[in-house]
């Protein structure tokens, strides 16, 4: 698949060289060249002279090299240039050096002519190409890897000195004509308008030594240092969030302010940076020409809102941070996607596509953004539960360049993980390309990185719940899926797919061990073992004499109370926790029923005091262990009874503290609660006869009272039963008022339900009918407060004792008036008011089937339709598309946008559409996919019919079909 797609977007890119008059700069245009003389430097077109075909066939290149990078394998040092070899090579295309690095050139003239009257042909020049244009520095130049170097006017000092020159230019938009040096003399042919604009260059002249001291060896070896090209930097742009400084960023479309933008950026050799200065393009103009635009003539062009600059800057700050640098030659054939992720290897990281933008992913300790579990996944998932035996590598021989090898692509001694070796039973060693690496410790890290990730354990394939889509590949999530082995298994993102008429978002993901980024960044010297999916753990079961329950009450100030008391120690290494529940006895009872639970301890734990049971009830008691969340099978102990209430008399102190056995010397016949005393007994200071006296007396005026105003109390203590005849426990405290005018009462309820294990609160006050009441009710089933009221207010202490209503409930809708929520999640919401200034609706429609391009010179077809009802006169109607073409060869034509309203069809826009002349692997077929999008205003309220026609143009087409999966989208947006 990979082959196919790279050999498609050669032969396209090709046709866009052809067409934009790059060719001509990439191809044997530019390097036609004659030996001693015979031949003349080429023309180099502006890049203002990229035409429609070329435009086409560069966005078609690029897609086909993004598809053939998606299914490439890791990066290799293939490249259509040679960075080292000083040569003239037709196919090597336009160098762009990044970063700092050498560079042979590319030979674009190469002339000799004489400059005596004895005509012995004594010198020789060339122009070579050192990289697209602008660059930042030239440095120097290396001759046979001997430093040379040159005056200020372009001569060679030292060893040869009168017999080289050399002169060279930083690649402005707009480069004066090259110059040869004072001394070198003129090539013939070579005048004012002998330029290289756009490209960073070196001329270098030699001259015949005819005592045989210098060039025995023929033409010397030349290698120039550059530092090459700028980039932006968002984190030092003051309109970037968080940035501070100078730098921006601008639309190629508008050129003066791209012209400004450009002007801001600074070299780098951050990977990150570079990675996405090629994801955005490098464009060039012709700047002499008032009227020129900016044209994509390397890099990717993608546009800025589809790059994620966002993953771009987190790796930018983290390479920073450890001093990764990126550094090298790419050219304009090499395929853009595996370029990239040559760009960002030295990041120690990969591009990634994120739906239609742009990201990456850098290798960093990552933080657990959240945790998976069963409840969040609506399908099957799946786990490849290790790599295969030969992708799980221990050894691997690094190639790289280093500058004190003159910067050649070598070898670099094997480096090994011994314990990994052990583990694998021998070593398992694989030839690994860094392109753009250029120093020794930078390569061990991104070995280590490379070992340690091929150890990974995948794909992960998890299909979650639609809100798991906020999520995006990149982010780390804890996995705790026992049931496919993933206990606690931090996992990586990788892959997101959405599918929201199924409400389905799937991950794919592979394990993450953080103990491997200490080891490839030198901080530890053992790396971690290789991770793979785990049972649960095992967790054993208390033995049976590590727990009892040593006590069935407690004693509280002089009060003996029911409770269980457990005692005991861990007895098991492997628990991290103990859990304590206990439960009625009931005879017979199933082991995992009805159990309540006392609380989780620490292994530490050696006593625990449950006194939440009733007197005289037997129970039992589970003590189990954990570990890592897991919690093992339970040990029960029990029955037990537990003891009833009881209070120590010996234990009540105190000067009003009776006697054991007194009788106060009560005379007999007084009566005090209803038992006979004897006569003249004293109670708190009166005589007994006179309390009761005072108690009858009382218990009159009360009476008559409540007769003539209507007031009662009711107190009620006891035993209650309930209308089925069960018992209940209540307690009853009212106070009321009954007049013609008024009917008042408090009342304060309680009671418990021993049949059902419920009790029940209740506070209530009632005004002739008006009730306000709050309830709490606990039971088996939970707990519940309930308020019954028209309006709940809440009083605010520091505002006066001034009531704030939040709610109020009436005609079946609950009322908040003035409320501040952090997170808020609900099915749907209705906002009337915002509904009223903005809105948003949206409509897609997409192509189930290949349907056929028309064929003959104004043919029609309609291919999409989307029915909208449009609400407002003053929103806007945007309609997108992502239309999929395969024709044949020799394709032309254009997309028609439209809408019928009331019958009547309606043009509103059209685009054309051309394909080049080209065969691709023997198909006659080429997708060239076609993007539009605009907004239209002051279209009526009403139903319209929105549609998409292609119309072919001109004779000869060579007829193919739109492909199932293109796609419509409406939008209504007011905002």
């Amino acid at each position: 698949m990979s082959n196919v797609l790279k050999t498609a977007a050669i032969v396209v890119g090709a046709v866009a060289l052809v067409a934009t008059g790059i060719g001509a700069a990439g191809t044997a245009g530019l390097l036609g060249t004659a030996i001693a003389g015979g031949g003349s430097i080429a023309g180099i077109a502006t890049a203002g002279a990229l035409t429609t075909l070329g435009t086409i066939a560069s966005a078609a290149a690029g897609a086909l090299s993004l598809a053939a990078g998606l299914t490439a394998k890791k990066p290799t040092a293939d490249a259509t240039g040679s960075q080292t070899s000083f040569s003239a090579d037709p196919d090597a295309g336009v160098p762009l050096a990044i970063g700092r690095t050498g560079t042979a050139g590319d030979i674009v003239m190469r002339r000799g002519w004489d400059t005596r009257d004895a005509g012995d042909n004594d010198r020789q020049a060339f122009a070579a190409v050192l990289s697209l244009g602008p660059i930042a520095a030239i440095e120097g130049q290396t001759v046979d890897r001997v430093p040379v170097a040159y005056s200020d006017t372009g001569a060679a000092i030292g060893a040869f000195a009168g017999f080289m020159w050399s002169m060279t230019q930083l690649g402005a938009l707009a480069s004066p004509a090259l110059a040869f040096g004072a001394g070198a003399g003129t090539p013939p042919g070579v005048g004012a308008d002998f330029k290289l604009s756009g490209k960073a260059a070196a001329t270098w002249t030699l001259r015949f030594d005819t005592k045989a001291k210098l060039y025995q060896n023929g033409v010397p070896a030349p290698m120039w240092t550059v530092r090459g090209a700028l980039a932006y930097d968002p984190t030092k742009d003051s309109t970037y969030p968080g940035g501070n400084g100078p730098h921006r960023m601008a639309d190629p479309a508008d050129t003066a302010a791209y012209d400004a933008a450009m002007a801001t950026w600074e070299w780098t050799e951050n990977p990150y940076l570079l990675g996405l200065r090629w994801a955005h393009g490098y464009w060039q103009r012709d700047v002499s020409n008032p009227n020129s635009t900016y044209q994509r003539v390397m890099g990717m062009g993608s546009p800025w809102r589809l790059i994620d600059v966002a993953a771009f800057v987190e790796g930018r700050n983290i390479a920073a941070a450890n001093g990764w640098t990126c550094g090298g030659m790419i050219y304009s054939r090499d395929e853009k996607w595996a370029t990239m992720k040559k760009i960002l290897q030295a990041g120690m990281g990969e591009p990634m596509p994120l739906g239609a933008r742009i990201s990456c992913l850098v290798n960093a300790p990552k933080v657990s953004l959240a945790t998976v579990t069963i409840q969040d996944v609506i399908g099957q998932a799946r786990v490849a539960t290790t790599q295969p035996r030969r992708n799980r590598i221990n050894t691997v021989t690094p190639r790289y360049r280093l500058e004190e090898n003159n910067w050649q692509f070598l070898p670099g001694s094997p480096i090994s993980i011994a314990e990994h070796i052990a583990e694998d039973g021998g070593k398992r060693s694989k030839v690994l390309d860094y392109p753009f690496i250029q120093n020794t410790k930078q390569i061990g890290t991104a070995v280590r990185y490379d070992i340690e990730n091929s150890r990974e354990f995948g794909p992960i394939t998890l299909p979650l719940k639609l809100f798991w889509m906020g999520y995006k590949p990149g982010d780390c999530v804890t996995a705790d899926l026992p049931e496919v082995g993933l206990n606690r298994q931090p996992i990586l993102l990788l892959n997101r797919d959405l599918d929201p008429a199924g409400g389905v978002t799937t991950f794919t993901a592979r394990s993450e061990t953080n103990a491997k980024h200490a080891f490839a960044l030198g901080q530890a010297a053992t790396p971690p073992p290789t991770p793979g999916v785990t049972g649960p753990p095992l967790v054993p079961v208390p033995a049976v004499d590590a727990w009892a329950i040593s006590a069935t009450s407690l004693i509280s100030q002089a009060q003996t109370v029911p409770a269980l008391v457990v005692t005991g120690s861990v007895d098991a290494s492997t628990g991290d926790a103990v859990v304590i529940e206990y439960r009625p006895f009931v005879s017979g009872q199933a082991p995992n029923v009805g159990w309540t639970s006392a609380g989780i301890w620490s292994v530490g734990a050696s006593r625990v005091e449950i006194t939440s049971v009733r007197s005289g009830a037997p129970y039992e008691v589970s003590v189990s262990y954990q570990r890592n969340g897991v919690t093992g099978g339970r040990r029960i102990l029990g029955p037990v009874v537990t003891s009833g209430v009881a209070v120590d008399y010996g234990a009540v102190v105190g000067p009003n503290r009776p006697e054991n056995g007194a009788t106060v010397g009560a005379p007999a016949g007084t009566t005090i609660g209803g038992v006979r005393q004897p006569d003249g007994s004293y109670v708190g200071g009166k005589l007994a006869a006179q309390i009761l006296t005072d108690i009858l007396t009382n218990a009159g005026n009360t009476a008559d009272l409540g007769a003539n105003i209507g007031a009662y109390k009711l107190l009620i203590d006891g035993l209650a039963r309930a209308p089925d005849g069960r018992s209940l426990v209540e307690m009853v405290d009212q106070i009321g008022i009954k007049t013609e005018q008024n009917d008042l009462f408090i009342k304060n309820l309680q009671r418990l339900d021993p049949a059902t294990g419920t009790a029940l609160a209740m506070w209530s006050v009632g005004a002739n009918g008006v009730v306000s009441a709050i309830s709490q009710l606990a039971g088996p089933a939970g707990s519940v407060v309930g308020i019954y009221s028209d309006v709940f207010v809440l009083w605010d202490r520091n505002g006066g004792g001034q009531p704030i209503e939040v709610f109020r409930y009436a005609g079946g809708k609950l009322r908040m008036y003035d409320v501040e929520v952090d997170t808020l999640k609900a099915k749907s919401i209705d906002t009337p008011a915002l509904a009223d200034y903005a809105i948003r609706r949206s409509y897609t429609a997409e192509l189930a089937s290949n349907v056929a391009l028309p064929g003959s010179d104004g043919g029609r077809v309609r291919y999409l339709t989307l029915g909208v009802t449009k609400q407002r006169a003053d929103s806007s109607i945007r309609l997108e598309c992502n239309m999929a073409p395969r024709p044949g060869r020799d394709y032309a034509g254009y997309f028609v946008f439209g809408r019928t309203t009331d019958g009547v069809d309606t043009v509103m826009d059209t685009k054309w559409y051309w394909v080049a002349s080209c065969v691709i692997n023997g198909f006659r077929s080429v997708r060239s996919p076609f993007y539009y999008g605009r907004a239209f205003a002051g279209l009526p309220v009403g139903a319209h019919s929105f549609w998409i026609d292609f119309v072919a143009y001109g004779g000869g087409n060579d007829q193919g079909f739109m492909e199932a999966g293109s796609n419509f989208y409406v939008e209504e947006i007011k905002v």
